[in-house]
Formats: structure tokens, C-alpha cells, sequence
């Protein structure tokens, strides 16, 4: 899938939602870019979706900077889910309402510069084996975590420990572990300076 938004055609989208099979699958999200895609959305507006604000999966390549994602109907789901191998830039964007506001997941890599990520029901970042870089992000109000690297997962944000605040844990990164079905990772790395 191939989508181009100028700044001069900005996107909006709302209630984004498909109940076509619930008992496998429920999808749904305002943006999304898969397998080897490109999505260009800089100042676009998401909300009320049932799965992910922004989806970038299988190499999908999303730059939405001035992005603005305000929640969803299920309160599970991610403000953005960047995933295997997916990347995306989210300069000067917000993200608000969501379970997480950043998902990086399966390898995907989000740059997050400028964001502002809060009051999110459950963390602000989360890097699940994923990688989640940028400056001066602002990201307060998260229950949870600010910030949250697991299974080998990496955060590394610049300038912003100043810019976080009424998370119930700032910033956390799990040690090495493996599980009873015999995988294992090494240990996260979340470094908020």
C-alpha cells in the first residue's frame, strides 16, 4: 500500500474499525503501512480507532511528523504499533489516550523527537525487541512506565528526563530472562538522559 498526504492535503481519520471476522482478527486503524509500503501523513489526525492510531508492519516506512492521535475505542490498543521490521518518524507529534502511546515491537523503529506522549492508560514507550530513539520528548501521565524496554528492547531519548513526570515508573528496562517454552533474550537497554 502506497499513500501520499502533502502538508497541503492533510488526513483525518476517525472510527476505523472492521468486525468482519472478531473471533480471529478485529482490525482497524486510521494509518497503516505494510509490507514494504510507504506512508507520508505529516500533520494528519487520527482518532477513535479500534486497533492501532498508526499500524507500520513488514517493512512498511511511515514519516508522520506533526502527527496527532487521540485515543481509541478499545482500550487495549496502541497509539502507534510499528512492527517487524517497520520504521517510522513521529517528529512534533501527540499521542493521547491509547493503552501505549509507542509501541515498538518486533524489530520496528520509531523516532520520536519533539513528542509529546501522555495520559495513556497503561505506558507513554514501550520497546517489545523493538528500538525507540529521538530528543526532547515530553511524555508524563502514563500510569505505568514512561518509558519501557523488554525482550532485548532499546529506548535511547535525549534530552527529556526534565520532561517526565506522573508516570508511575519513569523509566524501566528488563534484564535478561527466557520463558518455559525455551526462548530467552538479552537483556533491554532504556536510556533517558
Amino acid at each position: 500500500m502506497e499513500v501520499a498526504l502533502s502538508s497541503a492535503h492533510l488526513g483525518t481519520a476517525s472510527d476505523a474499525s472492521d468486525y468482519t471476522a472478531p473471533q480471529t482478527a478485529i482490525l482497524g486503524s486510521n494509518f497503516d503501512a505494510e509490507r514494504g509500503g510507504s506512508l507520508f501523513i505529516d500533520g494528519s489526525t487520527g482518532s477513535k480507532t479500534l486497533e492501532a492510531g498508526l499500524l507500520g508492519l513488514t517493512g512498511g516506512h511511515i514519516w508522520a511528523h506533526n502527527l496527532t492521535l487521540k485515543g481509541s475505542i478499545d482500550a487495549a490498543s496502541p497509539g502507534a504499533l510499528i512492527a517487524s521490521n517497520a520504521t517510522a518518524e513521529l517528529g512534533d507529534s501527540k499521542i493521547t489516550g491509547y493503552n501505549i502511546g509507542v509501541d515498538a515491537f518486533q524489530r520496528g523503529f520509531t523516532a520520536i523527537d519533539n513528542c509529546t506522549l501522555t495520559n495513556n492508560s497503561d505506558s507513554g514507550v514501550v520497546a517489545d525487541n523493538g528500538r525507540v530513539g529521538g530528543s526532547k520528548a515530553t511524555i508524563k501521565n502514563n500510569p505505568n512506565y514512561g518509558v519501557h524496554a523488554i525482550h532485548s528492547g532499546s529506548i535511547i531519548i535525549f534530552s527529556s528526563a526534565g520532561q517526565m513526570s506522573g508516570n508511575g515508573t519513569n523509566i524501566s528496562a528488563d534484564v535478561a530472562g527466557h520463558d518455559s517454552n525455551g526462548s530467552s533474550w538479552k537483556g533491554s537497554t532504556a536510556n533517558i538522559q
